[in-house]
């Protein structure tokens, strides 16, 4: 059966320009905006990368990113977190490497490093969250966690940045609005 295109469920957590409610908020930036929104408690670690880390940045065996990472918050509750890998040479002698809050947005660090944004790449999938991100996000059992590992590319089509965010699956719900072209071959809409 087909879920009309209106029905959203209580939570929903937007993308722009629908975006309502602080925590839908601070998602909505966080993936529109390439993370330029640092809310309080963002903790930054030099460390190797994690397995998937290395082929989205395009590192070389060795390398380290510097990390950071962050448990957004709707009121008192954890919306979701989202961890933010940059690869340490870039990061160095930056505000990326630093403690806490960024002080300038994200991308403008990007741009006057020599890497202007030029496009995002997504990739969404969903799966069960380990014991620890259960913890840290208060997920009761049996609750997946949608995960967005979005990844940044400058004009010279390099990967400068990826991110990955979880979010509960009882709180959030992603909403794509796209345009469609008209097309003449029925054909085009197979796939919908």
């Amino acid at each position: 059966a087909r879920v009309p295109a209106r029905a959203r469920p209580r939570r929903a957590a937007t993308l722009p320009p629908r975006v309502t409610g602080r925590g839908r908020e601070m998602l909505a930036r966080d993936l529109t905006d390439v993370i330029d929104y640092q809310p309080p408690g963002v903790r930054v670690s030099p460390r190797p990368p994690p397995a998937s880390v290395p082929d989205r940045l395009g590192l070389h065996t060795g390398q380290r990113v510097v990390v950071r990472h962050r448990v957004h918050r709707a009121g008192d509750d954890p919306s979701h977190s989202s961890d933010t890998f940059v690869s340490e040479e870039l990061a160095r002698d930056t505000a990326l490497a630093a403690p806490g809050p960024l002080d300038t947005a994200l991308t403008r660090l990007l741009a006057d490093r020599g890497h202007a944004v030029a496009r995002l790449a997504d990739e969404v999938g969903v799966r069960m969250p380990t014991p620890n991100e259960a913890q840290e996000l208060h997920i009761a059992t049996g609750v997946p966690v949608l995960a967005v590992n979005r990844t940044v590319f400058d004009s010279d089509d390099v990967a400068v940045l990826t991110m990955t965010a979880l979010l509960p699956g009882d709180r959030h719900v992603l909403h794509y609005d796209a345009a469609v072209s008209l097309v003449d071959d029925d054909r085009a809409l197979d796939t919908v």
